[in-house]
């Protein structure tokens, strides 16, 4: 796991209306993750293996391992080379190969 410098990791959140409003969420950080300079990953993000934050980005929702994510909010721009076939295989291919069973 590698953590940069100044990289935000939240495990909780507060309400806009009322501040003492407080949500604990589960933070996740898998093996292997890399989470760079100045990125933040919100409270109850999950970070799969691998997985990589990139600088400055907002990971609002789970990174998928191998995958590299980027921007404000957060987005998959690639596979890393070392991922395995299952990697590669997106969220629409699983829900169509779930309602074809």
């Amino acid at each position: 796991m590698s953590i940069s410098d100044y990289a935000n990791i939240y495990s909780h959140t507060h309400s806009i209306v009322e501040q003492k409003d407080v949500t604990n969420a589960k933070t996740i950080l898998e093996d292997d993750v890399r989470i760079t300079y100045h990125a933040t990953v919100l409270a109850g993000v999950q970070v799969g293996r691998n997985g990589m934050v990139g600088a400055v980005a907002v990971a609002t929702k789970d990174v998928r391992p191998y995958h590299v994510n980027v921007g404000i909010p957060a987005k998959s721009i690639r596979v890393k080379p070392s991922a395995p076939p299952e990697a590669y295989v997106t969220e629409r291919v699983k829900r169509r190969d779930a309602a074809e069973s």
